[in-house]
């Protein structure tokens, strides 16, 4: 796993820092992976657009062990990755669009599509989940 540090402004103007997780799914770790997850806020669920394989064990394996594991406690976001690599050739792609967006409205969960290598939409996943647990905490709190 990897660490890293955020800093994101929300609409507020705040900045806030973000502490990042990246597990990587690989299938050998899993058993460790709840440990990263434990009390986590946002949980972004990462497939491979061209892989439908990586989508199917997202729904199969990693969204069912969050769910086991936070419940209701952390917003979930879904993000099919490498979008890059549709510039070069359309026809890799094997998850849809729709498909992953299906998937994420049916569950309740914000969907995206970004790429990590160009960094496209990568920000925007982040801003947008920071900025949904934000506003569900000052409902809750009547924070102003």
């Amino acid at each position: 796993a990897e660490f890293f540090n955020k800093e994101i402004q929300l609409s507020n103007g705040k900045t806030y820092v973000v502490n990042i997780w990246d597990t990587a799914g690989a299938e050998k770790f899993r058993s460790v992976n709840k440990c990263f997850y434990r009390n986590a806020s946002i949980v972004l669920l990462i497939y491979d657009i061209t892989s439908k394989k990586s989508f199917d064990e997202l729904q199969k394996y990693w969204y069912p062990e969050v769910l086991q594991e936070l419940g209701n406690d952390a917003l979930i976001g879904i993000v099919g990755n490498k979008v890059d690599l549709l510039d070069r050739n359309s026809r890799r792609r094997e998850v849809g669009y729709e498909e992953g967006k299906a998937l994420a409205k049916a569950n309740g969960m914000l969907f995206y599509e970004a790429s990590a290598l160009t960094s496209l939409k990568v920000n925007d996943c982040f801003e947008d989940l920071l900025q949904e647990i934000y506003n569900e905490r000052r409902k809750k709190y009547l924070i102003s």
